[in-house]
């Protein structure tokens, strides 16, 4: 296999990994939003410090030292920035059927 061959292997597998990733974001912000519904009803604020941080600790354990925690915990703050915004805006931008 030569070395473009190689290269566009990868990529292929990187694709659908990245199929994969979309799908599961959806699903995750699908499920923030039943919550904010649920803290809607019960009057509960949006943001959980705690929640968000034990978040963070557990998959900063996951990593096992594989990846820069920090550079992780970018990432997954920027989920739950959306998920906030999602559902402050109760927006129905997401398209439950997806899920």
């Amino acid at each position: 296999m030569t070395l473009d061959n190689r290269i566009k292997d990868f990529r292929r597998k990187i694709d659908r990994l990245d199929d994969q990733l979309i799908d599961i974001i959806v699903e995750r912000l699908s499920l923030t939003l039943d919550i904010g519904e649920i803290k809607k009803e019960i009057n509960l604020n949006i943001t959980d410090n705690n929640r968000e941080q034990e978040i963070i600790n557990r998959i900063t354990q996951r990593l096992n030292g594989r990846l820069n925690p920090k550079e992780i915990e970018k990432i997954f703050n920027l989920i739950f920035q959306i998920s906030k915004k999602l559902q402050k805006k109760n927006s129905f931008a997401l398209d439950r059927s997806l899920s």
